[in-house]
Parts: structure tokens; C-alpha cells; sequence
């Protein structure tokens, strides 16, 4: 017997959704991110920051948008080596 799998559907970019959703969201992208991860960057900006949220009531509320563009821009410029360059000489 095989176990069946749901296709990922990426959600709409103004769908709100929640820390754990989008977590699952951004790490089916390729953004490796646990929903514990995103709550201790929106409260510790000096852990690198999260991306922009809204609250209702207790919920925080991400936009898919916001988040991706965010997740993205984490990123580092297009590397062609591991190794560190330093630009001071």
C-alpha cells in the first residue's frame, strides 16, 4: 500500500496565513524555516529580523508576498566559491 501525497499549492500572494503555515510554506520553496524560528526573529530583530507581520487579536499574520519577497532577499549574492575574499587589503 502506498501513501498518498497532496501536491503543494503555493498559496496566493495575499493570503495571511499563520507562523506554522508559513513556515511550511517558505521551506516547500526551498527556505528552510520552522515556525519557533519565525517567532524568536519577530521578537529578537537582533537575531536577523522576520518578515513584516500583522496581528489579529493574538494571531500574527503573515502575508505570502511579504514573506517571500523577504526570504529572498535574506539570500546572498550569487557566489562562484566557498571561499571568503576580503575586500581590505
Amino acid at each position: 500500500m502506498t501513501a498518498s501525497t497532496t501536491p503543494y499549492t503555493e498559496p496566493a500572494p495575499d493570503s495571511l496565513l499563520e507562523r506554522k503555515a508559513l513556515a511550511a510554506a517558505l521551506t516547500a520553496r526551498g527556505f528552510r524555516i520552522s515556525a519557533t524560528t519565525l517567532a524568536i526573529r519577530a521578537s529578537v530583530p537582533e537575531r536577523g529580523g522576520s518578515p513584516p507581520f500583522r496581528r489579529f487579536g493574538r494571531r500574527v499574520l503573515y502575508r505570502w508576498q511579504d514573506a517571500l519577497d523577504w526570504a529572498e532577499g535574506s539570500m546572498s549574492e550569487v557566489l562562484t566559491s566557498s571561499r571568503r575574499t576580503s575586500t581590505t587589503n
